[in-house]
C-alpha cells in the first residue's frame, strides 16, 4: 500500500511540474482590467460646427501697426532689456479669455479647480493642452487659422494704440475698472468680460488670469519656458506696469492662475484710422 501511494505521489508531482514548465497561467480579472486601462484614451468627438462658429465669433480684428521700442522681457525671463520696435501684422484676438464652457465644448472635460460658473476662464491647462484646443478648432475649421498670440502681439493688443504709459494702469482706482486683480478680486477669478474693455474691445487683458503666449521665453530651457501675459487675480503689482507681458512658466506647468486667449490668422477689416 505504501509503495502504491509513493508512486501516485511521484506521478502527480511530474504532472504538476510539466504544467508549470509549459503552461502560462490565465490573466486574472484585475490583470485584464489593468491592460484595458493602459490603452490610449478614447478619441474625442469632432467639435460641433455650432461651437466652432460661436467661439470664432468672439474674436476681434486687431489692426496692423507697430509695437514701439521699450523695456520688455522677451528672450530671457531673468533679464529685462530694451527691445526694438516690432511691426505687427493684422490678426484676430479673442475679446475675452477662453471660458470653461468653451473648453468643455471642445475638449469634453474641465480641468479647472473652480467650476461654479461656466463663464469663468478655464485654468489649470498646460501650454501643450492649450495647443491641443487650438488644433481641434483648426480641425473643425478645416484649415490652420487658430493659434496663440505672440508676446509682441499680446502687448500690442493690450496697449490698443497707446504708446508709453497705459491709462488703465495709471492708478488703483482706474485699474479696478478694467481688471480683476489683487486689490479687488477677493483672490478669485471672475467670469470673463465683467470689467471694462480696452479701446479695441478686449476684456481682461489685465488681471483675471494670466495667458499663455506662443513665444518661448528661454530657448535653452528643457522643456521650454513660455511667456505668460496679463498677470492674474492675485497680482498686486499692476499699477504702472504698462501692459508688460508678464513672466514665464515651463510649458508643461499648470496652475489656477493661468489660462489663455485664442488668436487667429486671416484678413481683417481695414482700420478706420491709423494705429498710433
Amino acid at each position: 500500500m505504501r509503495g502504491r501511494q509513493f508512486l501516485a505521489a511521484v506521478a502527480l508531482s511530474l504532472i504538476l511540474a510539466a504544467g508549470c514548465a509549459t503552461d502560462t497561467p490565465p490573466a486574472s480579472t484585475s490583470d485584464r482590467a489593468s491592460s484595458t486601462s493602459a490603452k490610449a484614451p478614447r478619441a474625442l468627438p469632432p467639435v460641433s460646427a455650432e461651437w466652432a462658429a460661436k467661439i470664432e465669433a468672439d474674436l476681434l480684428p486687431i489692426p496692423a501697426g507697430t509695437l514701439a521700442a521699450g523695456f520688455r522681457s522677451r528672450k530671457s525671463y531673468e533679464t529685462l532689456k530694451k527691445d526694438p520696435a516690432v511691426p505687427i501684422q493684422s490678426f484676430w484676438l479673442g475679446k475675452h479669455e477662453v471660458t470653461q464652457e468653451e473648453w468643455i465644448a471642445v475638449m469634453a472635460n474641465n480641468p479647472s479647480q473652480r467650476h461654479d460658473d461656466p463663464r469663468l476662464p478655464v485654468t489649470d491647462v498646460s501650454w501643450p493642452e492649450a495647443i491641443k484646443f487650438v488644433q481641434r478648432l483648426n480641425e473643425a475649421k478645416g484649415t490652420a487659422v487658430f493659434r496663440l498670440a505672440t508676446a509682441e502681439e499680446w502687448e500690442y493688443a493690450c496697449r490698443a494704440g497707446e504708446v508709453g504709459h497705459v491709462r488703465a494702469q495709471s492708478n488703483e482706482a482706474t485699474l479696478s475698472q478694467y481688471a480683476w486683480w489683487g486689490k479687488n478680486s477677493g483672490e478669485l477669478s471672475h467670469p470673463v468680460a465683467t470689467r471694462k474693455s480696452n479701446a479695441w474691445g478686449l476684456f481682461d487683458m489685465l488681471g483675471n488670469v494670466a495667458e499663455w503666449c506662443q513665444t518661448e521665453s528661454d530657448t535653452k530651457s528643457d522643456p521650454p519656458l513660455r511667456v505668460i501675459a496679463g498677470a492674474n487675480f492675485a497680482d498686486e503689482n499692476l499699477v504702472g506696469q504698462d501692459c508688460h507681458p508678464g513672466g514665464a512658466m515651463g510649458q508643461n506647468g499648470r496652475d489656477a492662475y493661468t489660462g489663455f486667449r485664442l488668436a487667429k490668422n486671416g484678413p481683417t477689416p481695414a482700420a478706420k484710422g491709423k494705429a498710433k
